[in-house]
């Protein structure tokens, strides 16, 4: 898969820029006549131009992916709004010249997920029963040991379930309930963890939830948000332990939300129970969060400033 577009990368350390490139769900076949990238810093100048990319098979070789390897020497500078620029031509029109420009920001310290669904569910233990608001319900056509198998689940993409549940709920095996740990679509396969105790057959019907892990990654990318809103990112020294419990807040929150929409509950001054339950850990959230002794070192002379105003500088080191 490509990489999305804005990405964070460490200062002075190397990285690879890559670009998954398909035509038609499948890999272009004719090499081109030129691929190249172009980087600039945050002022629009060059720090690399036009070199080359390297071609290699994507995953499972489902594309033709395009990298580039950014030396450590190269990204010597804190900043925001870096870009690559890829360029990948063809003769003639056929296949169509590509374009594709990735923002990134040079940062001291990555931001890592460590929040898991099991941690919100410690907070909020009836969330493991409100996933059941956005079930499927289908039958078993063959299993093993470690999976169950439905052809009408084709129809939803790869990992959709995946750190999810299933419960079976009639014939054989009646009342199991597994962790999911994988589902692949061209199959319908979802793969269970740990094994049935007994195994089901094509008597037993099935429901299958997804986890909230969309909640984590939503919750994530609204502190990420919050955190350039509040200081210079880029000089903002941080270990990823000191957001874990404002992440959970915010996740369960997001949780509850999603369980507010599946149930249909109305919004506003009628809200129902679960969109006031997802208020209350939004404001438990933003206290956490607000609590929070944020270091930034911009002179990178591993002294922490303290805090530092966006518009306090732009850039640090050349």
């Amino acid at each position: 898969m490509s990489q999305p577009a804005k990405i964070e990368i460490l200062l002075d350390d190397s990285f690879a820029f890559e670009y998954d490139l398909y035509r038609n769900d499948e890999p272009h076949t004719t090499a081109p006549d030129t691929s190249t990238i172009d980087i600039r810093d945050p002022s629009g100048t060059k720090i690399v131009d036009g070199s080359s990319l390297t071609k290699e098979n994507g995953p499972e070789g489902k594309s033709n992916r395009y990298s580039f390897q950014l030396t450590a020497v190269l990204n010597d500078m804190l900043g925001e709004d870096f870009s690559a620029f890829y360029k990948i031509d063809w003769s003639g029109d056929d296949p169509l010249p590509v374009r594709h420009t990735v923002l990134f920001d040079v940062v001291k310290t990555l931001l890592g997920q460590t929040v898991t669904e099991r941690d919100l569910l410690e907070i909020s233990p009836q969330l493991d029963d409100l996933r059941r608001l956005d079930e499927h319900e289908g039958g078993v056509i063959t299993a093993s040991s470690t999976t169950i198998v439905d052809a009408s689940l084709s129809r939803l993409p790869d990992d959709w379930f995946t750190g999810g549940r299933v419960w079976l709920i009639a014939g054989l095996g009646d009342g199991q309930t597994r962790i999911i740990s994988n589902f692949v679509r061209s199959t319908g396969t979802v793969t269970v963890d740990p094994a049935w105790t007994t195994t089901p057959d094509s008597t037993s019907r099935y429901l299958v939830a997804r986890s909230w892990d969309a909640a984590i990654d939503t919750a994530f990318e609204r502190i990420k948000s919050r955190l350039r809103r509040r200081g210079w990112r880029p000089a903002l020294v941080i270990n990823a332990s000191e957001l874990h419990y404002a992440h959970v807040l915010l996740s369960v929150s997001g949780a509850y939300e999603i369980a507010a929409n599946a149930a249909g509950e109305p919004a506003g001054a009628n809200q129902g129970p679960l969109r006031s339950i997802a208020e209350d850990y939004e404001k438990k959230f933003d206290e956490e969060f607000r609590a929070l002794k944020l270091s930034y070192d911009v002179d990178e002379d591993l002294v922490p400033e303290g805090r530092v105003e966006l518009a306090s500088v732009r850039m640090a080191r050349r």
